[in-house]
């Protein structure tokens, strides 16, 4: 029977398309976009001295974040941070996680947590309290396993996903959120002593709590953790890790080379993010993969920071790459058809999210002091064709910075 589906289903996508069957689908157009963001019924509470996000919503499930921050720690301490977390999973019984994130923030420095996540049924929303507090007592793993499987993995993620480590290296050039993020993935030695000196360290802090679930529950809570936060230590003064050096050309192990470019455009309205879908998609696609040959390329922007990235992926031709990224401001002047820029970034900004994962990204702007999502979100829709020559002004004013990764085979 399978096989049978199978042959069915490799006849059905050999079988001509059908003119005007991809046209009859229709595609969404910017007059289809809600002027109006999503509601997401996030709201700041107090729990003891300190400020806490709660979502409520209608579920059966509780979610307890607690952030540790991170953004105190010398920058020689962020990969044991990473490694901690690792420890802390490890360790951790089913539905509690632990993991590190870092965020821009709009003055040029960085919000960086290790949390501490948990998951329970409302039942057991106490018990969830009591098993995420207990990981500053529970002993930690041995970290030499953790240690060397991390390094292995941030060898694969080199070799295997040029693309992605030279993106990350390029954003650690440019700001702290991207070397903090650098440094949280990075190598760590195995020091048992070293890790539980940290781990006590940092959970004995003051953490700041992100909460969903039904609103009731949620207010029961916050009785329960007003002691742990009203004795933990407020957090020392941020100590953001240092932009590393660049250009850096790697040569490794690869069959084909990666290339990026980083323009530090500064602050941005909210429609360069359409410009910067129109380059990928009309400039950068049709020269770097079709012409050069390179698997693909991509035009990412951070809309906190306005760093631009160029990306070409698994790419035979460095030199030929260059020359298009260089090129880019020229067709931009040139260039039309803002609209099909504004769809796709809308989409992008608009992408649901499951609701674990609203809740910490809507901690990580809150603790980032991100607070012009909505009105990048009314340039984005509000955009204009003189985005695009306004891309092209601030690129051109932007490149004589040296953030370069190459990595070539060899």
């Amino acid at each position: 029977m399978i096989r049978r589906r199978a042959r069915r289903l490799a006849a059905t996508m050999d079988r001509p398309e059908r003119p005007g069957a991809r046209a009859a689908l229709g595609a969404p157009a910017r007059a289809d976009w809600p002027r109006d963001a999503p509601e997401r019924p996030a709201r700041l509470v107090r729990i003891g001295p300190a400020e806490a996000l709660s979502m409520p919503r209608d579920s059966g499930l509780v979610q307890l974040d607690l952030g540790f921050d991170l953004a105190q720690l010398p920058a020689a301490d962020l990969p044991l941070a990473g490694l901690l977390a690792e420890a802390l999973r490890h360790a951790a019984p089913p539905g509690i996680t632990a993991e590190t994130r870092a965020a821009p923030r709009p003055d040029g420095g960085v919000a960086a947590r290790l949390w501490l996540r948990g998951t329970a049924p409302v039942a057991e929303a106490r018990e969830l309290v009591a098993a995420l507090l207990a990981r500053g007592t529970t002993p930690l793993p041995d970290p030499a396993p953790l240690a060397a499987s991390r390094a292995a993995r941030h060898h694969a993620h080199l070799t295997g996903q040029g693309h992605e480590a030279a993106d990350l290296m390029l954003r650690a050039q440019m700001g702290a959120a991207g070397a903090t993020e650098a440094a949280l993935t990075a190598p760590a030695r195995a020091d048992a002593a070293r890790l539980a000196a940290l781990r006590d360290r940092l959970l004995g802090t003051r953490p700041f709590c992100a909460l969903s679930g039904p609103a009731a529950t949620l207010d029961a809570l916050h009785d329960a953790l007003a002691r742990t936060v009203a004795e933990g230590a407020p957090p020392s003064p941020a100590r953001p890790a240092p932009p590393c050096l660049g250009p850096v050309r790697l040569a490794l192990p690869v069959a084909a080379a990666t290339v990026a470019r980083g323009l530090d455009l500064g602050p941005q309205p909210g429609s360069v993010a359409a410009a910067a879908q129109r380059l990928a998609t009309g400039w950068l696609w049709p020269h770097v993969r079709d012409r050069i040959g390179a698997y693909g390329a991509q035009a990412r922007l951070d809309p906190v920071t306005g760093h631009l990235r160029l990306i070409s992926i698994r790419d035979p031709g460095i030199q030929a790459t260059l020359a298009v990224f260089a090129e880019a401001p020229d067709w931009l002047d040139r260039a039309e058809g803002i609209e099909r820029g504004i769809v796709p970034a809308l989409a992008m900004l608009d992408r649901p999210l499951l609701w674990r994962e609203e809740l910490i990204s809507h901690a990580m702007a809150h603790l980032a002091g991100d607070i012009a999502g909505p009105r990048r979100r009314a340039e984005l829709i509000a955009a204009g064709a003189r985005a695009l020559p306004d891309l092209a002004a601030a690129m051109r004013a932007a490149a004589h910075q040296p953030h370069l990764v190459v990595i070539a085979p060899g």
